[in-house]
């Protein structure tokens, strides 16, 4: 945080001296515009070393880390558990999904896919198997998922957005809750 700081202040000061530059073009410029520009330069590099090095930059990252983890809490305790799958250990895919309700009685969803989140609000609606058992078609940020839970409701069925059907085991909801934070960068 602190190089960045600097940087982006050193970058400032150089915008300033390209300015000046820019307005002594066509004109004979004179040492003094250079001089004056180098030492605002300096001056501006001097302030922020001197206010990094007395500002407890380590207090502020660790607040500020602090303050980030207890927002993505905050988030977490708004949303209730609603239930989640897995596709098995020997499927072609890996895919997780998990389902949330949100403070508004809203459902979220997640799934990843091979390594790729999708998640957001859903919508669903009913779809039927070719041996006559409803499923959950679930759509989230227009890619369509479908799920359905086995009476057990540790087992079920994933459907991919290709169509493609897998077996599924129950997702806990610590599982499920790691990947709400990897959405909101946690």
């Amino acid at each position: 945080m602190e190089k960045l700081f600097i940087r982006q202040l050193i970058a400032t000061a150089a915008a300033v001296i390209i300015m000046v530059s820019i307005s002594a073009c066509g004109s004979s410029v004179d040492a003094a515009v250079y001089n004056t520009a180098g030492q605002v330069m300096s001056e501006v590099v001097s302030e922020v070393e001197e206010k990094v090095a007395t500002s407890g930059e380590d207090e502020v990252i660790e607040g500020e880390f602090s303050n980030y983890n207890s927002q993505i809490q905050a988030v977490q305790d708004t949303l209730v558990f609603v239930g989640g799958l897995k596709t098995g250990k020997d499927a072609e895919k890996d895919i997780r999904l998990s389902i949330f309700r949100n403070e508004d009685a809203e459902f979220v969803g997640i799934v990843v896919e091979d390594g790729v989140i999708n998640y957001g609000i859903i919508s669903t609606q009913t779809g039927t198997l070719e041996d006559g058992r409803s499923y959950a078609r679930m759509i989230i940020d227009g890619y369509e998922y479908g799920y359905l839970f086995n009476e057990d409701i540790v087992s079920g069925i994933i459907i991919d957005t290709e169509g493609t059907m897998f077996d599924a085991v129950e997702l806990t909801e610590e599982e499920a809750r790691d990947y709400v934070s990897q959405t909101l960068g946690g």
